[in-house]
């Protein structure tokens, strides 16, 4: 009874791996449709995710035992399906992932490894050490004022004695100052005082009657007056109806790169220099509007396509 007992539940277990290996190359495949309907090939994925070509392969086909061991299985496969815009599809993952590790043989004693989902780079520390520091600091600081307190002067003092205090604090009499020579002495202008804007007349010194001299005020030349620049152009790209590839450039930056979702949308500025370059996998499924103009759909069927937009207004494919 025990022996046949035994090969029951071998039998249903084995029953059981296979009804999961066949779920996970059920969902392979469906990563599989969902990445050519974007018009991406698994070397685009790749440089994006920077996961190796051969593991996303091996999650299309359904070998997740191709991949490293721990948590990169988990890992490597919801970077994959998040890239996609697939979460439906990773929630099925995470019950057959989760169900696999559960049903793992216990680790050894001597040769235990912390796993997780997630990688941890950094090993959380106490900021203990930081406080005190900041503790220090506060002390070191309030035992020098309490040292030098003596020094610190508590009456303020006009500017004119080193102080910061305004001009309403009581000023210090003049000294009126003796010419030493006639020629020292300045003959005084009849009238009121000179304005700020009156410039003050030296032609006494020559011997002629002083006059008092405005400063003109500069007419504003229309030359002068800046040019209004004119508005940037922009280019704006749009998913229409369906999840499209997309790789905005200028140069050799790269301004976006990755799927947008159906009405997802992405708009750059156009200015003097390099032309903005647009890649596109699925064209007949974008628009894009330029000029005030809308282009849909940008070019017939799937193939993936290239529009360069330039400063002056132009559209080009090279």
């Amino acid at each position: 009874m025990q022996k046949g007992g035994v090969r029951l539940e071998k039998k249903e277990t084995h029953n059981e791996e296979q009804k999961t290996q066949i779920q996970i190359r059920e969902l392979g495949s469906r990563l599989k449709s969902i990445r050519e309907a974007q018009g991406l090939s698994i070397a685009d994925v790749s440089n994006v995710t920077k996961i190796q070509k051969h593991y996303l392969a091996a999650i299309e086909e359904g070998d997740l035992d191709h991949l490293p061991r721990g948590p990169y299985v988990r890992s490597f496969v919801r970077q994959y399906c998040e890239h996609l815009s697939a979460p439906d599809i990773w929630k099925s993952y995470d019950v057959i992932t989760k169900r696999q590790k559960a049903a793992e043989p216990p680790i050894p004693a001597g040769d235990e490894t912390n796993y997780s989902d997630s990688c941890k780079v950094f090993k959380p520390r106490s900021f203990l050490w930081l406080y005190l520091l900041i503790a220090l600091s506060l002390g070191s600081a309030g035992w020098i004022t309490w040292q030098y307190r003596g020094d610190i002067k508590t009456s303020a003092t006009s500017p004119i004695d080193g102080g910061t205090t305004g001009t309403s604090m009581e000023q210090k009499p003049e000294i009126q100052k003796t010419p030493l020579s006639a020629d020292e002495a300045v003959p005084p202008l009849s009238g009121d005082a000179v304005s700020k804007d009156e410039q003050t007349d030296l032609s006494w010194m020559d011997g002629k009657q002083p006059q008092p001299v405005t400063a003109a005020a500069k007419a504003p030349d229309p030359q002068e007056a800046p040019e209004q620049a004119a508005a940037p152009r922009s280019v704006k790209v749009t998913a229409e109806n369906a999840y499209v590839w997309m790789k905005i450039s200028r140069g050799d930056k790269i301004l976006f790169e990755g799927t947008m979702k159906p009405g997802e949308f992405k708009e750059y500025e156009v200015s003097s220099g390099l032309p903005v370059r647009v890649r596109i996998g699925k064209p007949g499924s974008t628009s894009i509007l330029w000029e005030g103009k809308k282009i849909f759909p940008v070019g017939p069927g799937s193939s993936p396509a290239t529009k360069f937009f330039w400063p002056d207004g132009k559209i080009s494919d090279s």
